[in-house]
């Protein structure tokens, strides 16, 4: 039996842009909740309690990932793991959803069969970065920052605070 190609073990943290969007994502891949905050506070990011809270993986054993808007607009996209097998590429197409999800509606777009288009663009754009830092070596990925909150407004029109996925 062939063995499952680990890709971002023991643990992988970088950021990548949301194309032409004024927000990054902040990719945590086998991070602890801790490794997870010291970058974010390595990057001026200090997360509020309810954030915090959201950003936990730690002690749900039935959560493989997690997607959270900050109030800065930053998102952060974690995986328990990741290898190279059809599980776990799903599900980071399914917390590239979610992400892409929270960074649209952030602007104002909400998915409709009129916007189905934009999804698909910034679905394409997200997974297309986030597979090129997967695929350097962890020395050459990308280490960015994620605007702290007082560089980008808490909320804008039609939002409130964190999103959160679960």
């Amino acid at each position: 039996m062939k063995k499952k190609r680990e890709i971002a073990t023991p643990t992988a943290i970088f950021v990548v842009a949301h194309g032409g969007y004024p927000f990054d994502v902040m990719v945590a891949i086998g991070a602890s909740d801790a490794e997870v905050a010291a970058a974010l506070s390595e990057r001026g990011i200090d997360p509020t309690e309810e954030e915090t809270r959201d950003l936990s993986v730690e002690g749900e054993t039935s959560v493989e990932g997690r997607c959270v808007m900050l109030r800065g607009g930053g998102t952060v996209l974690r995986l328990r793991t990741f290898t190279d097998t059809p599980k776990h590429w799903g599900q980071l197409a399914h917390e590239v959803f979610h992400a892409v999800d929270f960074m649209l509606y952030r602007i104002g777009v909400r998915h409709s069969e009129n916007s189905c288009e934009a999804y698909a663009y910034a679905i394409q754009h997200l997974m297309t970065e986030i597979t090129t830092q997967l695929a350097l070596p962890p020395s050459k990925r990308e280490r960015g920052i994620i605007p702290s909150p007082n560089q980008r407004p808490m909320r804008t029109k039609g939002t409130r605070g964190t999103r959160r996925q679960r």
